[in-house]
C-alpha cells in the first residue's frame, strides 16, 4: 500500500474530494506506457461517490497527461486489532521498540534514517524521535488544522505539517506530547520561505524508547555536574536530570557550574520538589598566580578546582569566592587565588577536577612532585575528609596517563579517590547539539578545523554500573560519591528575613519599646496638638512594622538618616515601600 497523495502529490482536486482522498492507499498501479494509460486500485476510508470518481479521472489524466485513466475505489477501515499493533521501527538513536500504536495511517515498517541525512532529494522518509514540541491549531480556513509537531533524534531535528480535517485533528487531541518518542513516514517538503525542510507525514506511529537503567544495588552520586547556567558549555536541563536520577534511584545529585552559582536555587528547589538530596557547588577558576595579575602570557591558563558546601558556612564561603571572582579577579573567566581559597576554606570539600585541575595539569607536563605537592597542599587545606581526586575517563588521550598518576598520588599519600564524569548533557546523543552549543559560543561553525572541540561523547550523565566499569579496581572511588553527598548538608531556610541586630542605646533592651519611643517623639514634633485621626495613623503604620518584622530594620534606616543628617549629609526626602 502506498499513500495516494504520495504518488498523485500535484492534483488539482477540490478540498471536499482532498479531504475525502485522507489516508486513501493504492494497492495496485498498471500502466501502458505505449497507450499513455493508467489502471489504479485504491483503498479509501471514505465512500466515494460516482462524482467523486469522475472529478478524480479528469484530474489524472489532466495534470499527469494520461489518455485514459481506470480506478477501482474500495471502502477499508482498519480493524482496531490492527490500529493498535506495535511499530517496529528503531533507530540508532534508541528509536523504539515495538508496543505502540498506530496515531495516522498505518504501522511503519520501514527503518528510520538518522534526521541529520534528511534531505529534500529524498522524497519519502522515515524518521523516528523525541517529540519537543508539539501543538494543533486551527486554520483560518473554517474546519481546518494545522499540526505542527518538533521532534529530534540527538543528530538533529525536524518538523513535521500536516493539514488535517476537523474530524482528524480531534482523533489526534492530546495524544501528542513532548516527552514521547514517534516513528514519523511521509513526504519531504521544503518549508514555506524554502530555507528549511519538513516532513508532511503520511503515517504516525507511536513506539517505545528503551531508557537507560541503573540496577546497581548501590547507586553513586553524580558530583561533577555542569547545567544550561555553564555559559554556553552545557546542555543538561536540571529537570530532566533530576528526573532522570530519582528514576535510577540516586540519593543525591550536585550542581557545580563552571565560575557561577545562579542556578543554583532553582537546583535546590527542583531537587526539594522532587525528593532528591541536593548538593551545592561550583567548579572554580584559580589563577595561577595571584588574582590581581593579569598578564596573558602567564595568567591565561587557570586551574579548574570542584568546590562543594559541607554546611551553611561553605555555602557564604563559596558565594563568597565566587563574588570576589567577579569584582576582583576577574580575567577572562571569573577567578579566585589560592590566598582566597586559604581565607574561606572552612565548609568546603575540594575535588580535584578535569584535565585542567592544577593536579592533572602538573602530571600532564611530566611534573610529578609538583603535583604531588599541589594534592597535598590541598589536603592541608580542606583536611583528610574535604579534599579527593577525581578518577575521570572520557576516552580521551590524555585520561590513562592523569589517571594513573593520580593513583599513585592516592598510594602514597592516602588521599581519597572520587569518580566523576564531568557531564555536561544527559544523554551521549546530546554530544552533537553540545559540539554546536561550543561553536555558538566562540563565534566558530562546525566545519571549522581551528576551532576547540571536545573530542569526545562521554560526558554525559553516566549509570553507577558505566562508572563502575571504568574503574573496576578502585571500588571505594564510587562508594566515595555517597560518602561525599552524606557529609554535604546545605539547607536554605525561605520566607524568613534576615536582618542585621539593632544595636540599642545604652540603658535599653528592648528595641520594640524604642522604636515606639522614638515614634512617640517624632509624631510631637511634627503635630503638637494632632487630631485623633492622626495618632490613629500612626499607630496603624507601627503595627504594619512590627507585623512585618521590620522593627530593627526601621532603626537601623533611622539610625544612618539621622547620622547624616547630624553631619551636614544630603539625604534624599526617601520612600520605599514604607
Amino acid at each position: 500500500e502506498i499513500p495516494f497523495f504520495e504518488l498523485f502529490s500535484q492534483l488539482k482536486l477540490s478540498s471536499e474530494l482532498r479531504l475525502k482522498l485522507l489516508g486513501a492507499a493504492i494497492t495496485t498501479a498498471c500502466i501502458q506506457r505505449e497507450t499513455r494509460a493508467i489502471d489504479l486500485a485504491v483503498t479509501v476510508k471514505t465512500a466515494l461517490e460516482a462524482s467523486d470518481i469522475d472529478e478524480l479521472i479528469s484530474a489524472i489524466r489532466n495534470d499527469y497527461s494520461f489518455n485514459a485513466v481506470d480506478i477501482h475505489a474500495t471502502l477499508k477501515e482498519a480493524a482496531p486489532a490492527d490500529r493498535q499493533k506495535a511499530a517496529p521501527a528503531s533507530g540508532s538513536h534508541g528509536g523504539g521498540a515495538a508496543g505502540g500504536a498506530v496515531l495516522m495511517g498505518n504501522t511503519i515498517k520501514t527503518r528510520p534514517v538518522e534526521m541529520k541525512t534528511l534531505d529534500l532529494k529524498m522524497g519519502n522518509a522515515t524518521v523516528a524521535g523525541k517529540v519537543f514540541s508539539a501543538e494543533c491549531t486551527e486554520t483560518r480556513r473554517p474546519g481546518m488544522w494545522r499540526l505542527h509537531v518538533e521532534m529530534t533524534d540527538y543528530t538533529s531535528s525536524v518538523a513535521i505539517h500536516k493539514n488535517l480535517t476537523d474530524k482528524d485533528a480531534k482523533a489526534l487531541d492530546g495524544k501528542i506530547n513532548p516527552g514521547m518518542w514517534l516513528c514519523v513516514q511521509g513526504k519531504m517538503e521544503p518549508t514555506w520561505d524554502g530555507k528549511d525542510i519538513q516532513l508532511n507525514p503520511y503515517h504516525i506511529n507511536i513506539i517505545q524508547h528503551e531508557e537507560r537503567q541503573d540496577t546497581a544495588p548501590v547507586k553513586r552520586v553524580e558530583l561533577h555536574l555542569h547545567t544550561k547556567m555553564s555559559n554556553m558549555d552545557a546542555l543538561t536541563d536540571t529537570k530532566e536530570v533530576i528526573k532522570e536520577a530519582i528514576r535510577w534511584g540516586h540519593p543525591a545529585i550536585a550542581i557545580t557550574d563552571h565560575g557561577v552559582m545562579y542556578g543554583v536555587i532553582d537546583f535546590y528547589r527542583a531537587c526539594k520538589a522532587a525528593g532528591i538530596k541536593p548538593i551545592i557547588g561550583c567548579e572554580v577558576y584559580v589563577a595561577p598566580r595571584k588574582r590581581t595579575d593579569k598578564v596573558h602570557e602567564y595568567d591565561a591558563a587557570m586551574y579548574h578546582l570542584i568546590l562543594l558546601c559541607r554546611n551553611e558556612v561553605g555555602y557564604r564561603n563559596l558565594c563568597f569566592l565566587d563574588s570576589a571572582a567577579f569584582t576582583e579577579g576577574f580575567y577572562i573567566r571569573p577567578r579566585i587565588d589560592k590566598e582566597l581559597l586559604r581565607q574561606h576554606a572552612e565548609g568546603l570539600i575540594a575535588l580535584s577536577a578535569c584535565q585542567s585541575g592544577e593536579v592533572p595539569r602538573k602530571l600532564l607536563a611530566g611534573d610529578y612532585e609538583g603535583a604531588k605537592a599541589a594534592a597535598l597542599e590541598m589536603r592541608a587545606l580542606f583536611g583528610e575528609d574535604g579534599y579527593y581526586l577525581e578518577l575521570q575517563d572520557h576516552k580521551l588521550p590524555n585520561d590513562p596517563a592523569i589517571n594513573q598518576g593520580l593513583i599513585r598520588i592516592h598510594q602514597e599519600t592516602g588521599i581519597p579517590l572520587v569518580v566523576t564524569n564531568d557531564a555536561h548533557y544527559l544523554r551521549r546523543e546530546d554530544a552533537e547539539m553540545q559540539d554546536i552549543l561550543m561553536c555558538i559560543q566562540m563565534g566558530k561553525t562546525v566545519d571549522d578545523p581551528n576551532r576547540l572541540r571536545m573530542e569526545t561523547s562521554e560526558l554525559y550523565v553516566k549509570s553507577t554500573e558505566e562508572m563502575a566499569a571504568l574503574f573496576p579496581d578502585y571500588p571505594e572511588a564510587v562508594e566515595n560519591t555517597v560518602k561525599i553527598a552524606e557529609l554535604c548538608n546545605m539547607d536554605f531556610q525561605f520566607g524568613v528575613h534576615h536582618l542585621p541586630e539593632f544595636k540599642l542605646p545604652e540603658g535599653y533592651t528592648d528595641g520594640d519599646a524604642y522604636f515606639q519611643k522614638l515614634c512617640e517623639e517624632g509624631f510631637a514634633r511634627r503635630y503638637p496638638g494632632a487630631p485623633a485621626e492622626y495618632r490613629e495613623r500612626l499607630a496603624y503604620e507601627m503595627g504594619i512594622i512590627r507585623q512585618m518584622g521590620f522593627v530593627d530594620y526601621f532603626l537601623i534606616v533611622s539610625d544612618f538618616i539621622g547620622y547624616a543628617k547630624g553631619r551636614g549629609i544630603p539625604v534624599g526626602p526617601g520612600r520605599g515601600s514604607a
